[in-house]
């Protein structure tokens, strides 16, 4: 009863605390203190951003770690890049009388970066975030119309959660595995996987600055199928694709950083993605070189964790289950073999939520 009685004291001192400083903060301690719950899972103050900022961050970060490798492959195996000819082997006088292993055996060595800047509008779990990822990878090419090969990632995003006063860092590390077939000209299949080990650390400052750290693994699955298309100069490409996704989180202990007291527990964590991934591309062949390219995708989220906040004074977020993605930007190829895309990316139609995505990559063969 005593405990309660400080408890509900102090709950007073915040609420008045937040009330000069932030009004959704405010709100959120109000509600959560007249219920007498503060600092248990019933709020959003409980490890915000553990729990707020982890859902769109795990779609964001698995969905371009996925896609930077999904594009990899399909660029380097398309007709017209990566060695092979538009039209295959039988279209080029030039490659008559030597077989596919003598052309194809060969490695590539490439690596991708992303900038991502991702802006959550919804009041109650208000942030703004920056991830960097940065992906190197090798691959070999034992026939035309295979490739087999693995990257290694480090992502590292950067989070403001602003309807706490607080912020996030998260550091990733992964291993990711990948596959691609061509079945014939016009169709091809690539598949990855990866794992990836997180460390994460977080602050929130509503009263006294509250600190913890806790661990994750996550881990994905993800397959396309491809279509290619070329009409004169004009290439059109589709893909229709599922990404899965879960990541476990450890449970942590939240300290007062001026204390050192221990002023909470977490749970445990786990949360799951499932995704279906469709659109199309057009680029023009630019002199056999350069390939200015749009291109249009919508993404479905099939299973996700939403977020849930238990307070009545505030509405919970949106929620939104899909998406556009538009992008334009440039692939280059060199005769030796060398190949480059740069691609600038745009969100829509999420609600509440925005973000945008500046990608490179570079591939060199040996």
């Amino acid at each position: 009863m005593i405990h309660h009685r400080v408890l509900v004291a102090a709950g007073g001192l915040l609420a008045a605390f937040a009330a000069m400083a932030n009004p959704i903060q405010s709100l959120i301690i109000s509600d959560c203190f007249s219920a007498g719950t503060y600092m248990t899972t019933e709020c959003p103050g409980d490890a915000p951003g553990s729990r707020n900022t982890s859902v769109d961050n795990q779609r964001v970060s698995v969905g371009n770690t996925a896609g930077q490798t999904a594009d990899h492959v399909n660029s380097t195996l398309r007709p017209g890049s990566g060695g092979r000819p538009l039209g295959g082997l039988d279209g080029d006088p030039d490659l008559a009388g030597r077989s596919a292993g003598e052309l194809f055996d060969s490695y590539g060595l490439w690596a991708s970066y992303s900038h991502t800047f991702t802006d959550t509008k919804d009041l109650i779990i208000r942030s703004t975030s920056d991830l960097d990822n940065v992906l190197v990878g090798i691959d070999l090419m034992p026939r035309e119309n295979l490739l087999a090969g693995v990257a290694f990632g480090f992502e590292h995003s950067d989070i403001d959660t602003v309807f706490n006063d607080g912020t996030q860092q998260i550091d990733g590390y992964s291993v990711i595995p990948y596959l691609g077939y061509v079945i014939n000209d016009t169709w091809s299949i690539d598949a990855s996987a990866g794992y990836t080990s997180i460390d994460a650390r977080q602050t929130r400052n509503i009263g006294p600055n509250i600190d913890g750290d806790y661990d994750a693994d996550r881990w994905f699955v993800a397959a396309n199928l491809n279509g290619f298309w070329q009409i004169d100069h004009w290439l059109l490409g589709a893909h229709l694709g599922y990404l899965y996704s879960n990541e476990d989180q450890d449970g942590f202990a939240e300290v007062n950083a001026a204390t050192g007291a221990i002023v909470n527990n977490i749970a445990s964590n786990d949360i799951d993605l499932g995704q279906l991934r469709a659109g199309f591309n057009i680029a023009y062949d630019y002199q056999s070189f350069l390939e200015p390219f749009f291109s249009a995708a919508y993404l479905l989220d099939t299973t996700r964790d939403d977020i849930v906040i238990r307070t009545a004074a505030l509405a919970g977020p949106a929620n939104d289950d899909d998406e556009f993605q538009l992008t334009a930007g440039a692939r280059y190829f060199g005769n030796d073999g060398v190949s480059a895309s740069l691609g600038w990316t745009v969100s829509a139609d999420r609600e509440n939520f925005n973000s945008h995505f500046l990608s490179l990559s570079v591939r060199i063969p040996f």
